[in-house]
């Protein structure tokens, strides 16, 4: 990680969390590591694991989009990408910043637009990336 103050930060989280270095790090502890949870999540809006275009139908009777209306039983599309870089929930969506995640008041809100592994029917073939993500990918990186 190449930015101090996010490095620093986690550091003395984990410390704190686990000031003995020999110990081993555990699960139930890991996951309740704001700092830590809150890198997680920024690392999946900002790196893209899986880039495809999720196509849905326009249901019945139709949509009006951006002030056109589109036809139902039309194809339409979008990307993770273009998802985890609207501006209206993340702001300078360019800058890696964890703190996003931290507010309580907002933290749902920008959930329910995270599509790492995309979304509905067409979510990554492993049901419980999420599930990996919150258990595995934390001990991974903590260690590091």
């Amino acid at each position: 990680m190449d930015i101090p103050e996010i490095r620093n930060k986690l550091r003395q989280e984990l410390l704190t969390a686990f000031p003995d270095p020999d110990a081993q790090l555990d699960f139930a502890t890991l996951e309740k590591l704001p700092y830590l949870t809150a890198i997680i999540k920024e690392s999946l809006r900002a790196s893209y694991p899986v880039i495809a275009r999720l196509a849905r139908m326009t249901p019945e009777p139709g949509a009006v989009f951006h002030g056109y209306f589109v036809p139902a039983g039309t194809q339409v599309g979008m990307s993770n990408w273009q998802q985890h870089r609207n501006e209206d929930y993340f702001p300078d969506p360019d800058r890696f910043d964890p703190e996003r995640w931290l507010d309580p008041t907002t933290v749902r809100r920008l959930e329910k637009q995270m599509i790492p592994f995309g979304g509905g029917s067409r979510t990554c073939e492993y049901p419980h990336e999420s599930h990996f993500t919150r258990q595995r990918r934390p001990l991974t990186d903590a260690s590091l």
